[in-house]
């Protein structure tokens, strides 16, 4: 059950995207190009992928996932930012594209995030979490930071 409902949930953002193209859906003039800048097999390529059979069968016309991997995903960012305007073309966009890159200094990105691309919809959040190895003395954040303070240099984190 929620598959279906995150499948219609997610079908639906990306219709609304389609949706607002001045010629409708069936009038595009070809595929849906949905562009995915990650890895085949990850998560965001099964997202993608999941969005695209539900929406071919929606708007009539095949979408289909174009995989340009790296970079955070602004390689694919930066193909959707420079597309024609047709509303062919669509792309999944991370939150450390949208949100972290912008804003870490010293990063110099290929596209203008806030001018350059149109958030249309969150499809599907996401949860990180921080490990540590069970070997470690610590458990929780303060005992962690505790420990790095204590022992300058002998911390890291990926």
């Amino acid at each position: 059950m929620q598959r279906r409902t995150f499948t219609a949930a997610g079908a639906a953002a990306l219709l609304g995207s389609l949706a607002g193209v001045p010629a409708r859906a069936q009038s595009l003039g070809g595929d849906v190009r949905f562009l995915c800048g990650f890895a085949p097999g990850g998560t965001a390529d099964l997202l993608c992928r999941i969005l695209a059979e539900a929406a071919t069968s929606e708007v009539g016309q095949k979408v289909i996932v174009d995989t340009k991997t790296g970079a955070s995903g602004f390689i694919a960012n930066e193909i959707v930012a420079n597309a024609a305007p047709d509303g062919r073309t669509i792309g999944l966009a991370a939150m450390a594209a949208m949100c972290v890159s912008p804003v870490m200094p010293g990063q110099k990105l290929p596209i203008n995030v806030d001018a350059d691309l149109t958030p249309i919809a969150n499809i599907v959040g996401v949860t990180n979490m921080l490990v540590v190895g069970k070997h470690m003395q610590y458990r929780t954040i303060p005992e962690i930071i505790d420990f790095a303070k204590k022992n300058p240099g002998k911390t890291t984190y990926a």
